[in-house]
């Protein structure tokens, strides 16, 4: 009989994609029998209570950041309450383990989800982000330094070739850092929608509303402004809400996504790395719009439209009907998922937790 362990899988609060891309990690270990236990802050804590409502559940640290033009100056400045946060996160994670007693933590991105001896797992799409060249080499430095706190990195992509992956040069690591590829985490699958026409309120444009405030909401105010209501149909990335009408929903479940994304011709969203692990399977017309400072979004999608595969809009000096032409030239977004991946690295990892466990008796 397979041991089953006790562990807790704690997402990052910037968006809600490091949360639902920890949904493909969780429905895996539950369905091994694992004891699951969730922990992060904010929206990213009402979607995992939305989606696990029987789970354990417990709240971390909660960050704060102000970002936008010259955001790698601005969180300079906000050194000390990022180093705060992470003082903060580490403490509560050891208080959860001093009363659950964890086998395995599984982070995403809180690096400061970590107990020194308890196996661990880190996934992460950036290990090497797109830094100014005056910072890169400490940025980088300090990085590293938290990758080896790690037993396991989790990359979730399909290859290290740069030329196949969907992350390119952001999974650049160290000689001495290994990693696991796992494939594109997403909890959105194209086989779960219907055939074309069967949607009884199908529009040609879906735009899908990521990321974090106040940049979540200018980008859902600019899409209202610049697409015809009888053409768009807007999802806001609120699983706080409940507010739906003909052209809006605050939030939509997995399968009601799929749906939309599959009926729509055009797909409008952030060049977030888990929005486009969502969209891979569905060789859709991408329009992609990064989030104002995030270098790695911006990389992703001019990477994309250097493929053909997307259009980056800039939607302060380009019509919609400029990029909409732009799009129909394209070749669409596509790229092959192998879900057997991570089947193989929760493989792996059930069996460190058994050798360290032992180890410790």
């Amino acid at each position: 009989m397979k041991t089953k362990l006790n562990i807790v899988v704690c997402p990052l609060n910037w968006g809600l994609g490091h949360a639902t891309r920890c949904s493909p990690i969780i429905d895996a270990l539950i369905h091994r029998g694992h004891q699951v236990h969730l922990a992060s802050d904010g929206l990213a804590l009402e979607l995992l209570k939305k989606h696990y409502p029987l789970l354990p559940i417990h709240t971390l640290a909660s960050l704060s950041i102000k970002y936008g033009t010259y955001f790698w100056i601005k969180m300079g400045i906000q050194l000390f309450s990022i180093w705060k946060w992470m003082a903060k996160d580490r403490r509560k994670i050891k208080a959860l383990h001093d009363i659950h007693h964890f086998d395995l933590i599984i982070s995403d991105s809180r690096v400061a989800c970590h107990i020194p001896g308890l196996p661990s797992v880190l996934v992460i799409s950036q290990t090497a982000p797109r830094v100014p060249s005056f910072i890169n080499r400490i940025y980088q430095k300090v990085l590293n330094g938290y990758l080896k706190l790690f037993d396991r990195i989790w990359i979730p992509d399909v290859s290290h070739d740069v030329n196949v992956s969907l992350s390119g040069e952001l999974i650049t690591l160290p000689s001495n850092v290994q990693s696991t590829l796992v494939g594109l985490l997403t909890r959105i699958n194209p086989k779960s929608a219907k055939r074309a026409g069967q949607s009884i309120s199908a529009k040609k444009i879906l735009a899908i509303v990521s990321g974090p405030e106040p940049s979540r909401t200018q980008f859902e105010e600019n899409l209202f402004k610049a697409l015809e209501p009888t053409e768009r149909y807007i999802v806001g990335g609120r699983p706080d809400q409940q507010h739906t009408d003909k052209g809006y929903s605050a939030y939509m479940e997995p399968d009601d996504l799929a749906q939309r994304i599959h009926d729509a011709q055009y797909i409008i969203c952030r060049g977030g790395y888990s929005t486009l692990m969502d969209l891979a399977g569905f060789n859709k017309k991408l329009i992609l719009v990064p989030t104002p400072g995030q270098s790695e979004q911006e990389y992703l999608a001019h990477r994309l439209q250097a493929k053909d595969q997307a259009v980056v809009w800039p939607m302060d000096n380009e019509s919609w009907t400029s990029v909409r032409a732009a799009a129909d030239r394209s070749k669409g977004f596509y790229l092959n998922n192998d879900k057997l991946l991570l089947q193989l690295a929760i493989d792996e990892i059930e069996e460190y937790c058994k050798k360290k466990s032992k180890f410790r008796r």
